[in-house]
């Protein structure tokens, strides 16, 4: 079993989490919580994002509800400049450090991966406390229905991985059903190195093992990695797509890597995450860089972005030509909502640190607020990057819902245009 006593008296809040805690840090958030009772069933998925920002080596974390013992965490984000000026009154810009970027969860209620907190508390922590570290920092929780439209957290894994291959056991009991998040876009990563490769990863399951193969082993690195099975209702694939694929503005199907489905899936009801390593560390190359999607890597083409359309595969590239190794987790449910955009250049340009993408409207009530944003959806952005030198955080972008219809990016490193794949994923209408 993965609880321990503490998971009996975590399960004692269950029937508080639908209501917001009491002072929470986020109280300008309006009306409506989102997860209501329709037709006598809960809203089994409830999802937080939470815009952050901290400068020590850790930071606690205050949510706005009691933490369902099922739960993942996926976040991103990076380290600002230090705050200080030159004697000709010039910010000092940080450099580019993953010990600063990458940050993980190392702590919750119920003591994975490591430190107990509260019950409405996430411990984040990085190696280094240069630098502002600004991000978001997404909450995904199955309140109920956990076996057929919600999901199970079997365990927080802490991956402390010295060389560049790691594998522990698994604990899932139909691994077609699991999904992995770690790392990067995922329960997040710690280095001590200023190179961000020693942090990318492709983490996988095989043969009820977990397994992890980093792309530089420097340094030793910890990975946060959530091993969650999705229930029955949820069609779970594994894609490993492998190639060198490439090309400015990734905007042609040739410039993709793809591999095939096992399955073909309905587009609008499918999200997908992805986990890999690359060849090189340039922003343009390096993993950080990479874009990912659904079908032949563009909607024109073939696959437009339309209801009803189906994608047979899944698609990874970048701005220049590089050796990739990327696993691609598909989820699909027959009652999910995503709405897929390609955004060229012009969407995030060079010498522009904020912006936003126009996505369609929420199926239900949501929440925003000036922290935070709730509770049925959240986004997804991988974007490339034109920058071909200088490793470090420079792809990094963050965002989330800010109103109906808007998905707002930040990023800190403004060097380079890039162009991005977009998901809005809705849960609004799986309680059906």
């Amino acid at each position: 079993m993965r609880r321990s006593l503490t998971a009996v008296v975590a399960a004692l809040f269950v029937l508080l989490l639908a209501l917001p805690v009491s002072g929470a840090r986020f109280t300008d958030t309006t009306t409506n919580a989102g997860n209501t009772f329709a037709f006598g069933a809960p809203q089994p998925i409830r999802v937080t994002t939470y815009r952050v920002n901290f400068t020590d080596d850790y930071y606690t974390l205050r949510l706005n509800y009691e933490l369902a013992e099922n739960y993942f965490v996926l976040l991103r984000g990076s380290a600002d400049v230090s705050g200080e000026v030159d004697a000709d009154g010039e910010p000092i810009i940080i450099e580019p450090s993953a010990a600063a970027d990458y940050v993980r969860v190392v702590g919750d209620p119920f003591g994975d991966p490591g430190g107990f907190t509260e019950s409405n508390q996430l411990e984040l922590g990085r190696f280094s406390d240069d630098g502002v570290w600004w991000g978001q920092v997404t909450v995904v929780e199955s309140l109920d229905r956990h076996d057929t439209a919600g999901f199970r957290l079997l365990k927080a894994h802490k991956a402390s991985v010295g060389g560049d291959r790691w594998s522990v056991s698994g604990s899932w009991t139909e691994e077609g059903q699991v999904a992995l998040y770690g790392g990067s876009m995922g329960g997040g990563m710690t280095v001590n190195d200023p190179d961000h490769a020693n942090g990318w990863a492709r983490i996988w399951p095989e043969g009820g093992y977990i397994e992890l193969d980093r792309a530089a082993s420097n340094s030793p690195a910890n990975f946060t990695i959530y091993e969650v099975e999705w229930g029955s209702e949820w069609t779970i694939q594994h894609v490993r797509v492998k190639g060198n694929a490439g090309g400015a503005g990734v905007d042609t199907p040739n410039e993709y890597d793809t591999a095939k489905l096992s399955t073909a899936v309905v587009r609008e009801r499918t999200f997908v995450l992805a986990y890999g390593t690359t060849s090189d560390s340039a922003p343009g190359t390096g993993w950080e860089g990479q874009i990912y999607t659904l079908g032949n890597g563009h909607p024109i083409n073939g696959e437009p972005n339309k209801a009803g359309d189906e994608a047979k595969s899944v698609a990874v590239s970048s701005e220049y030509r590089v050796k990739r190794d990327v696993e691609v987790y598909v989820h699909t449910h027959p009652r999910l909502r995503v709405d897929h955009r390609f955004d060229p250049h012009s969407s995030i340009p060079a010498d522009t640190g904020s912006g936003s993408i126009t996505v369609d409207s929420p199926l239900a009530g949501e929440t925003y607020g000036v922290g935070t944003t709730g509770t049925l959806r959240f986004s997804i952005l991988s974007n490339s990057s034109s920058g071909s030198d200088v490793t470090g955080s420079q792809p990094i972008i963050w965002s989330r819902h800010t109103q109906p219809t808007t998905v707002s990016w930040a990023r800190h490193d403004i060097t380079n245009a890039g162009a991005s794949w977009l998901q809005s994923i809705d849960f609004g209408e799986i309680w059906r």
